[in-house]
């Protein structure tokens, strides 16, 4: 069996759920990374793609026409004239990186040579969108509060240890804004609800950009902006994500260059009632797979739409805060839970930080609601 590498990544800004992406359709916003990929790339002939992955949270494309339109559509904005087949992951917040692991496995069995992750979080025409009230997603608030409580008294979370894993979560996103991390991963987008053309990044945390950015340490300050943390749930945004996948025969036909290889995953299941974090068992599936222990890991990526997961989690594995290991740039607490795009950003932003600190391996992580959890390894291929 051949291996999956990762030969290119990018998303677009996080924006807030009252962002100008609602004037796109949602094969638009999907297509941008796409676009940036294509546009960047231009030598490579784009019509060798054999395939299309696509996670989403809208659930208006589960019937087959409307998803078929919906990747013919993408493809166009995109600018690939070709017809590839197009696998489609709906849903929930785990749809992307679900997309990814069955790309990836689709790619390693010689499924195909080259293959286009899209992860798109947008709630533009869809009948099922929950109403969004103070950044909460409000048909499933009451859930989540007792999943977290649940994990909370699992682990004895206290909620001022919470908190201070917020703040953490906005200084580690205000120092990554400010070296230029998220222009490594982020690609401009234009405005087109203004009079005048400009570009944004990083509207979902436009309180960084603000003088005193660097020294935000009170709670107050951040709930005013974004009320949802007040909680500790990541706030609601929208976005999209992009990756190519290539095999090494498929990296040698375009002349793609490998930044990483995927080492491991794993799709597990629990049991909706625990009281644990879904995505541990997945978590210790890839670890055992690629034979490595959780200390030989240099950073780690794991979802926050809630934060009393993430600790838990890391007392899970015995992860200090102080390490810096987990989620070191800031992660759905800061940028927005795009739910669909949110687990592939998870790899977008790992592949960057692997690469931007000449690291070696990384794990990604995220849960479901509905007791899924998903992981995927990922090994530095590129020396920076």
């Amino acid at each position: 069996m051949s291996s999956a590498y990762i030969c290119g990544a990018v998303r677009t800004p996080f924006a807030s759920m009252s962002s100008f992406y609602r004037r796109l359709t949602i094969a638009e916003l999907a297509s941008l990374p796409l676009r940036d990929m294509v546009r960047r790339n231009a030598a490579i002939d784009w019509r060798n793609i054999d395939s299309l992955y696509v996670g989403s949270n809208n659930k208006n494309l589960c019937t087959t026409y409307r998803f078929r339109e919906f990747a013919a559509g993408c493809l166009k904005h995109a600018g690939i004239s070709s017809h590839v087949a197009a696998q489609q992951f709906s849903g929930s917040y785990c749809a992307g990186m679900a997309a990814l692991a069955q790309a990836s496995l689709d790619v390693e069995s010689g499924g195909g040579q080259v293959a286009v992750v899209l992860g798109v979080g947008w709630h533009g025409d869809d009948s099922a969108t929950p109403r969004i009230v103070d950044d909460f997603y409000f048909t499933n608030l009451n859930e989540r509060v007792a999943r977290r409580e649940k994990i909370a008294s699992h682990y004895r979370v206290a909620s001022e240890l919470r908190d201070a894993y917020i703040l953490s979560a906005f200084t580690n996103a205000g120092h990554a804004r400010k070296s230029g991390f998220y222009e490594r991963e982020c690609m401009l987008v234009k405005r087109t609800d203004t009079k005048h053309l400009a570009y944004f990044r990083e509207d979902d945390i436009e309180f960084v950009a603000s003088p005193d950015a660097a020294e935000v340490t009170k709670m107050e300050k951040i709930v005013q902006l974004k009320p949802a943390l007040r909680a500790g749930f990541a706030p609601a945004a929208e976005g999209a994500c992009g990756l190519v996948l290539a095999s090494r025969q498929g990296i040698d036909l375009l002349g793609l260059r490998p930044r990483v290889r995927v080492m491991a995953q794993a799709i597990t299941e629990s049991a909706v009632d625990l009281s644990t974090p879904y995505c541990i068992p997945a978590i210790e599936q890839v670890l055992d797979q690629a034979a490595l222990s959780i200390s030989q890991l240099d950073m780690l990526e794991i979802s926050e739409t809630c934060s009393v997961e993430v600790l838990g989690i890391m007392r899970h594995f015995d992860i200090t805060l102080e390490s810096g290991k987990v989620n070191g740039n800031g992660g759905d607490l800061a940028v927005g839970e795009a739910s669909g795009a949110s687990s592939v950003r998870l790899v977008v932003t790992a592949m960057n930080k692997l690469q931007a600190n000449n690291l070696r391996y990384g794990l990604c992580a995220a849960s479901s609601s509905d007791g899924r959890g998903m992981a995927i390894l990922l090994e530095n291929l590129v020396e920076c």
